[in-house]
């Protein structure tokens, strides 16, 4: 199952891709075995994401609270906290009543979410997965342009995850038609 938010998810934009790179391999006379290992590679890893978000979306209903109280705005009153964040370096699994920085528990950090029903919270875990796999990404790239593409689409995932928004993607002009026909 794929979750979509906006109309596409992430792994559906990547399965557009790497179609095309089929269809480039297919028309392509020379075919190398490096290509296909790419793919393999690809699709291996599109095979992962899904996974791991299937994974979360098994998580029981707290723990899927628990996991976005890191990407959620904390509801106190003047609190500009962006996402909880451990106040101790200890591994035990977080708790509700577990302060923040801010000083707030972790429970205002998902105050808002507690009356979502849990097909909302699959679709936030799931940008959650992608920003997750958008951060590694960004963090692998060596091509500042790719590096570019990836920081945006991390940061517009991560302003949805915050506003609970559906993310669009939308270019510096906009939407196409870019320029308004004239109807006499």
């Amino acid at each position: 199952m794929v979750l979509s938010y906006g109309g596409y998810s992430t792994v559906v934009l990547i399965e557009n891709q790497l179609n095309v790179l089929v269809k480039n391999k297919k028309n392509s006379t020379t075919s190398t075995a490096s290509k296909s290992e790419q793919y393999g590679s690809h699709l291996s890893n599109l095979q992962k994401i899904q996974q791991k978000k299937q994974a979360v979306f098994a998580f029981p209903y707290n723990k899927k609270l628990l996991k976005l109280a890191v990407y959620s705005k904390c509801q106190g009153d003047n609190c500009d906290c962006m996402g909880w964040k451990r106040t101790d370096n200890s591994q035990i699994s977080p708790t509700f009543t577990d302060p923040c920085r801010c000083e707030h528990h972790l429970e205002t950090h998902i105050l808002h979410l507690k009356d979502k029903p849990e097909q909302e919270l699959n679709r936030l875990l799931g940008m959650v997965v992608d920003v997750d796999n958008m951060y590694v990404a960004i963090n692998r790239e060596e091509n500042p342009e790719t590096k570019k593409v990836y920081l945006y689409l991390f940061k517009l995932l991560r302003k949805c995850v915050l506003t609970l928004d559906t993310p669009i993607v939308e270019g510096p002009l906009g939407q196409p038609p870019f320029e308004k026909p004239l109807y006499s």
